[in-house]
């Protein structure tokens, strides 16, 4: 916008003002009801004329005689703040509502008076700060902002003026007066809030311009406006606070270590702020209870082929038979409960399919007649490191055997199936991560807690171990859908005191998993 003398005024996105028609004897009138405005005011004045701009907002009023500014009002947190550029800009506390109404002269020379008069009035020099609040009588004593920002917002509105130059320090009194001042000089106004953010408790004053060391955190855009780092934002009424679930999606450890110690020392600072929570007593909320359960679910089903050679050794007579599947097949379905990031459950349920060569071969079936089982299990992971998932499983299953016969016969065996549970003790080794797939090694140990096997009279009780070793890539689709291809070689022995069974298997997993 541009006035009548020449002054000029630019209002922000989604900001809101209304603008009084006046005698171009008289100041111009802006009614900012919401968001910031930048305005240049021209020094040559006329003489019936002391303020030359009138800023209304709902709590404030500021009178401009010739300067660069910028004014913001918040309505989230009732707050108006000032920062100057160039020149002076009185500010004064007055909760009486701007209205639509066109503003009269005789109000106009009331704000004249108050300016001149009053003792409420703040008088802001270039490169300062001020603001007021709805629990504040007046506005905070003006102090410098960071030099940085100073000379972006300056070169944004078109000033020739540098921090050097404003705020330079003529006597070294003005160092021992911004060391004994509530409030740190040299930190950032954030243009959203209008939230002045001082600098850190332990920062140094720089003596040429009698302001601390700013805020180590966040940067300064070329408009001048402080942008927070990812994991940060400038609450309206509280002021810096940390987003942990962002912060810890796009900072490592380091860090987020890093800027939580940073925000940490600004917020000791922050107390000093009136307008940070409005320096309203504090309510202690009640924190709301953790819904119990899982943070979230991870669906699988996992098809696992293989080929599988067992040797059977009779203890007794000292002879040995291997016996070959034609194919085998398992296909275990599972639901994984994530209860935080280091710990998860899971169920896991499905069957096993035994193919075998019977041409020529007589079978005498013993138990099912066929060569499928049922699996169930229930056990645990526990993320012990970034690259390392430990597991455990109770299992229990059916394990089939082909029992040769050692009595002569070549084209009779026995097949048997027999209940059995086991304990499995996992270990999954991530030792390559690219940005959406990784690759893994995995070992697992078996261990028989209550397994039977073929003797040569009955079932009986037999020691059971096993050992599975294999390779596995994880690829993510997408953040929900992974697809996990492996290989593995496992061998597993069962011993009782008539046979010793030894299995050797080779195969090939695909896995196919959806988080919830």
């Amino acid at each position: 916008l541009r006035f009548s003398d020449n002054s000029t005024m630019n209002i922000a996105p989604k900001s809101m003002a209304v603008i009084s028609k006046m005698p171009k004897d008289k100041a111009s009138v802006v009614k900012l009801l919401n968001g910031i405005v930048k305005a240049e005011v021209e020094k040559q004045v006329k003489k019936e004329a002391k303020t030359k701009m009138v800023v209304k907002t709902p709590n404030a009023v500021l009178g401009v005689r010739g300067t660069k500014f910028q004014s913001i009002y918040n309505p989230k947190n009732k707050t108006t703040s000032l920062v100057t550029v160039e020149g002076q800009v009185a500010m004064k506390k007055d909760d009486t509502p701007p209205s639509f109404d066109k503003t009269t002269v005789e109000k106009l020379e009331d704000y004249d008076q108050a300016f001149d008069n009053s003792s409420e009035v703040v008088e802001v020099s270039a490169g300062e700060y001020t603001g007021v609040g709805k629990t504040i009588n007046q506005p905070i004593e003006p102090v410098k902002i960071s030099p940085k920002q100073y000379d972006a917002l300056a070169k944004s509105m078109g000033s020739n003026k540098k921090a050097s130059d404003v705020m330079k320090v003529i006597d070294e009194k003005e160092v021992e007066a911004a060391k004994s001042k509530s409030i740190k000089s040299g930190g950032y106004v954030d243009f959203q809030t209008g939230l002045y953010i001082p600098p850190a408790a332990d920062a140094k004053i720089n003596k040429e311009t009698a302001t601390f060391e700013a805020p180590e955190i966040g940067e300064i855009a070329e408009s001048g406006e402080f942008i927070p780092p990812k994991g940060v934002k400038v609450d309206d009424k509280k002021g810096l606070v940390i987003d942990e679930k962002e912060l810890a999606r796009v900072a490592s450890a380091e860090e987020q270590a890093k800027i939580k110690k940073a925000v940490l020392q600004l917020k000791k600072s922050e107390k000093s702020v009136p307008l940070v929570v409005n320096k309203s007593k504090a309510v202690k909320k009640k924190k709301p209870s953790k819904p119990w359960g899982p943070k979230s679910h991870i669906l699988s089903a996992k098809l696992i082929p293989f080929t599988e050679a067992l040797n059977v050794k009779n203890k007794r007579s000292g002879g040995s038979a291997d016996v070959s599947s034609e194919g085998a097949r398992n296909l275990i379905f599972s639901w994984q409960q994530v209860w935080n990031k280091k710990w998860s459950s899971r169920i896991r349920m499905g069957e096993s399919d035994y193919d075998f060569d019977n041409d020529g071969v007589n079978i005498n079936y013993y138990g099912d007649q066929n060569g499928d089982s049922e699996y169930f299990s229930l056990g645990g992971l526990y993320q012990y490191n970034p690259s390392t998932i430990v597991s455990f499983d109770f299992v229990d299953r059916k394990a089939f055997y082909v029992v040769p016969s050692f009595n002569g016969d070549s084209n009779t065996v026995e097949f048997r199936s027999n209940h059995i549970q086991t304990l499995e003790l996992g270990v999954k080794y991530k030792i390559k991560a690219y940005e959406k797939i990784s690759y893994h090694l995995t070992g697992m140990l078996e261990l028989g807690l209550d397994a039977s096997a073929p003797a040569q009279n009955n079932d009986e009780g037999s020691e059971h171990s096993g050992l599975t070793l294999g390779g596995e890539a994880e690829w993510m689709y997408n953040k929900n859908l992974g697809i996990y291809p492996a290989v593995f070689y496992h061998s597993i022995e069962t011993i009782n005191s008539d046979y010793q069974f030894e299995r050797k298997a080779l195969g090939f997993s695909l896995d196919f998993t959806y988080k919830i």
